[in-house]
């Protein structure tokens, strides 16, 4: 897994402050809307929302993980 952080351009239309963070081979975006974050994993958006950042990054980062597990195997 790298957290190495690059430049990238996602399909659909990301969050107005959702910069991109690649996590392997996927793509987390966070962003925040009325003090509510949210996550989107190669631009499938999560269907909850989260009240801090850094628990809207953990949990795209732990889905992104989980999805390149699922492509590994």
């Amino acid at each position: 897994m790298s957290l190495e952080r690059k430049p990238s351009k996602v399909a659909g239309e990301p969050p107005p402050d959702g910069k991109p963070f690649h996590v392997g081979a996927h793509v987390v975006r966070v962003s925040s809307t009325n003090a509510r974050w949210h996550v989107t994993v190669d631009a499938a958006a999560f269907d909850r929302w989260f009240t801090s950042e850094a628990e809207a990054w953990a949990a795209g980062v732990r889905e992104a993980d989980r999805l390149q597990r699922l492509a590994d195997s």
